[in-house]
């Protein structure tokens, strides 16, 4: 007997306020395999050392269903992607700290998937800087809209970190938010020392936390 397996389209849609100046990202998760097609990047990511470290699917490949992923191209708006009924198989497997949203997650049930984590959203803080920060206070689970994915973090490896920044237009850039500091100093959420007047935003003083108007 020979089954036919039927192929259908969907598409991914990417911010054009999601940028790093250089590339437009999103993350996407699907309960159906995918296949990536070549005006996308499909990456998943782990932390190690306190980092981000990618790791891309080639073009052509089958993303597995319900995987989380980072998508990014030289182009914002839609992009077509073929749903499949391989199965495909996961760069990372279960090192991978991207996980699917489905359809729709309340902070309840991602507190109750990952206890013991921090979780992160990809975002732009303050509009300006690209990066995967806390979705709520202190790193606390958070609501998110279906076909998305989150960064959970186990709570020892991600220390006090606030956030990952993106930098330098490639996926490999991604660095470390520096911790919290306890020393009266203060900092912003990529780890930089700011003086009173520059301190806007979300910062960092004393170990903790602050919005500064």
């Amino acid at each position: 007997m020979v089954y036919l397996y039927r192929k259908v389209g969907t598409s991914i849609n990417l911010a054009a306020a999601c940028t790093d100046g250089t590339k437009y990202y999103g993350t996407y998760s699907s309960g159906s395999a995918f296949v990536v097609p070549e005006d996308l990047t499909v990456s998943e990511i782990k932390v190690v050392d306190g980092k981000l470290t990618m790791g891309n699917y080639e073009t052509g490949a089958v993303v597995p269903a319900n995987t989380g992923v980072m998508v990014c191209s030289s182009t914002s708006g839609a992009h077509s992607v073929t749903l499949t009924s391989e199965a495909g198989s996961s760069v990372f497997g279960d090192a991978n700290m991207l996980r699917p949203s489905g359809s729709g997650i309340t902070a309840e049930a991602m507190a109750s998937a990952d206890a013991g984590y921090k979780y992160y959203r990809l975002t732009m803080h303050n509009n300006e800087t690209l990066g995967f920060y806390w979705g709520a206070a202190d790193g606390a689970a958070f609501a998110l809209a279906a076909n998305k994915a989150y960064l959970a973090v186990p709570t020892g490896s991600a220390a006090r970190l606030a956030g990952f920044g993106m930098t330098g237009g490639e996926a490999t850039g991604i660095e470390a938010v520096a911790g919290e500091k306890g020393n009266g100093e203060t900092y912003n959420l990529l780890g930089q020392r700011v003086t009173a007047s520059q301190a806007k935003g979300i910062v960092i003083r004393n170990g903790k936390k602050r919005v500064v108007k």
